[in-house]
């Protein structure tokens, strides 16, 4: 119902429009072929690292499109433009969701040229139509997805803005580049511009794709390790498992949970460099060799921090996911709050596998046997919130 509502609204916004402004040639008709290209460039912001979250070039040429046109024919633009690339799949998209989509752009345009026709500062007029825009397309938005889902308004609303906010960064200064282009080289500013941005979400892309590239090698690393030490991969998948049980039942966002997921399953990637009569010893380590085995947390930091989106965190959690809560635990001794949740969750999740897992030099506990023994540990090896959080998902699970 508010799809159509919407759909309804524009029309009248054009029937106003066909009767009250004057035709501007073929200048709107440049602006609908240059906003196609737009839609079809899928943008990712530099500033949005650890994501895949992108965006068409869309908003940038609606509201440039919103500064040099009136506003009946910066909507009509940008209503055009937004559904051409994507008249190939109306029969694949709801009827309805197809008219709301491109309805609600052309009003959002709409009164964003209205807003920066009022403004006479390039950059102020910038500036308040892009947040206009967002705005109101993020209302429109999270109008239609609270009808559609359990989420509430608001929650629907700090999402997308959540997401949207770093773009801007990205946004702003191409729409007002563009926009000064096109005041000294006039449309020849566009395909220019085009070109541009391409290149740089040509960059952007083989960047990733590098990155995920080292990322797949690291794993690849990792199941080589199984020829070496079977145990090795299985148990990191199993404690990469556990950690993301803990993380969301903990309560922390989907891509926190993820982010912890992925650096649990290569926190043992280090033991790459033990040697195997250490790695397979069927007896009690000695202080010498339990000392080489102790490096492993270290040498796997060093491995991740090679990859840029793993630097700051993921290598970190890594690197001290064998600190202990009382300080005994190694490589830095640190105490309670010095270790990251992050670290302690991998920690929780590292034991109780190890535990309940067969090794060379003993056999493997129970669930049962292995939480009373985790249980003494609380508080001083482990987080205890973690730990019972872990204790109720095995039970529930019905391991106990």
């Amino acid at each position: 119902m508010f799809s159509i509502l919407i759909f309804i609204l524009y029309i009248y916004i054009l029937m106003k429009g066909f009767k009250a402004e004057k035709n501007e040639g073929i200048l709107p008709l440049l602006f609908m072929l240059v906003g196609v290209g737009f839609e079809l460039i899928r943008i990712h912001s530099p500033f949005m690292k650890n994501t895949n979250v992108d965006f068409s070039g869309g908003m940038i040429i609606n509201t440039i499109s919103a500064y040099i046109l009136n506003p009946f024919y910066a909507s009509l633009v940008a209503a055009v433009s937004s559904i051409a690339p994507k008249i190939h799949l109306i029969r694949k998209i709801h009827i309805v969701k197809y008219i709301f989509n491109f309805s609600q752009i052309g009003i959002t345009t709409f009164v964003t040229s209205y807003v920066m026709s009022k403004v006479d500062s390039l950059t102020l007029a910038v500036i308040t139509g892009l947040s206009v825009y967002l705005f109101l397309n993020h209302i429109f938005v999270s109008t239609v997805l609270t009808f559609e889902s359990e989420e509430d308004f608001l929650g629907n609303l700090k999402k997308l803005l959540m997401f949207s906010f770093p773009n801007l960064l990205f946004i702003f200064p191409a729409t007002l580049i563009i926009l000064v282009l096109y005041k000294y080289v006039g449309f020849i500013s566009f395909p220019l511009s085009i070109a541009l941005l391409v290149s740089v979400q040509a960059g952007i892309y083989y960047r990733k794709l590098y990155e995920e590239s080292k990322i797949e090698s690291m794993i690849a690393l990792l199941k080589s390790l199984e020829e070496r030490d079977s145990y090795t991969y299985s148990h990191s998948k199993r404690v990469s498992d556990y950690s993301y049980k803990i993380a969301r039942r903990l309560g922390l966002k989907k891509t926190h949970c993820e982010r912890i997921k992925t650096a649990a399953l290569l926190h043992d990637i280090g033991k790459i460099g033990i040697p195997d009569y250490i790695l397979n010893k069927p007896a009690t380590l000695s202080d010498r060799e339990f000392e080489v085995i102790k490096e492993h947390p270290v040498k796997s930091w060093e491995l991740l921090k090679t990859i840029k989106r793993f630097e700051k965190h993921e290598a970190l959690w890594v690197k001290l996911h064998h600190e202990r809560i009382d300080g005994s635990g190694y490589p830095g001794g640190l105490k309670e709050d010095e270790i990251p949740i992050e670290s302690k969750i991998i920690a929780v999740a590292d034991i109780y596998d190890a535990l309940t897992t067969d090794r060379p030099y003993r056999k493997a506990m129970s669930p049962k046997e292995a939480v009373e023994l985790m249980r003494k540990l609380a508080g001083k090896a482990i987080d205890p919130k973690i730990f019972e959080t872990f204790v109720k998902i095995l039970e529930e699970e019905g391991k106990l």
